[in-house]
């Protein structure tokens, strides 16, 4: 299988389509979309954001390390870079894809949970592997300095300011718990960023965590939904499940009601063959109350 692909969506005279790609080799054969230089790691696409016109993309590197009964597949983050594409007016075979590494691998907490622009900086979200509780840190990166990611990057510190090059043990854990994967978006009807993810707590439901400003401080947040696969009723029967990257889609959201996404997945690999509709997006409207 390849290790990622992609999914175009449009939406034409009111009518919402999506398309999904496989890059191809010479050859013919499918390959990875976002291709790794290292051919031991592969990447999963995390989050993106346009600017002036060219699409940036958070890659998360993983690697094949030893499976056990806690990690049933075996996979290692290994690194976070940053794709760069251009040509995104041509059919996505043909589009051109750069990377720029964004962090040492030593680092163990990968800018890549959720990007967004604000400003004249590309905000990037990274759980902190290290600690016990895996909070969120933040980084940014000066939009005139993107393709020189790495060298430009600045975290946010636990003093309160931002400092440049990215030092883990030394940043603000501004979500003291905090997810691989989540969505902060800009509401300028509430005059909040909120926040939407899985709670990491394992509670089963879907969160909105907000703040004033990007670097908080964060609520610790309130349930927008119950996960059903995730009831007591159906932990019981499936104690294996897990979910995970929750996100909201503001594109396709309204003021008052967002569109999230999330996925479930098993620790037991084999249950997925008797569970064919398990591993796949679930998508949900959720509203989203107006006192946060």
């Amino acid at each position: 299988m390849v290790r990622n692909s992609i999914g175009v969506s449009t939406c034409s005279r009111g009518k919402w389509s999506i398309s999904y790609f496989m890059r191809r080799s010479a050859s013919g054969q499918p390959i990875d979309f976002f291709q790794s230089p290292d051919q031991n790691h592969w990447y999963w696409a995390m989050d993106g954001f346009v600017n002036d016109g060219v699409l940036y993309i958070t890659l998360l590197c993983v690697r094949q390390k030893a499976k056990t009964p806690a990690e049933p597949y075996g996979f290692d983050t290994c690194g976070a870079d940053l794709a760069r594409v251009t040509d995104l007016g041509e059919n996505p075979q043909d589009w051109t894809l750069e990377y720029f590494r964004l962090v040492a691998p030593e680092t163990r907490a990968f800018p890549s949970a959720s990007a967004v622009v604000s400003g004249m900086y590309a905000y990037i979200f990274a759980l902190d592997e290290k600690p016990s509780t895996r909070p969120l840190i933040l980084t940014r990166i000066p939009l005139a300095q993107l393709d020189s990611a790495e060298a430009s990057i600045e975290y946010y510190a636990r003093d309160g300011s931002w400092k440049p090059g990215f030092v883990p043990s030394d940043a603000a854990p501004v979500m003291r718990v905090g997810s691989s994967e989540l969505s902060v978006r800009y509401h300028p009807k509430l005059k909040k960023w909120v926040a939407i993810l899985v709670d990491p707590n394992g509670t089963g439901v879907i969160l909105m965590r907000t703040a004033d400003t990007i670097e908080g401080p964060w609520t610790e947040g309130r349930a927008l939904y119950h996960l059903p696969e995730l009831t007591e009723d159906s932990r019981e029967k499936h104690p294996n499940w897990i979910c995970y990257a929750g996100k909201e889609h503001l594109e396709f959201s309204q003021p008052t009601a967002a569109l999230v996404t999330y996925v479930c997945n098993s620790l037991v690999p084999r249950e997925l063959l008797g569970e064919p509709d398990l591993y796949v997006p679930k998508v949900v409207g959720l509203p989203i109350p107006s006192d946060p």
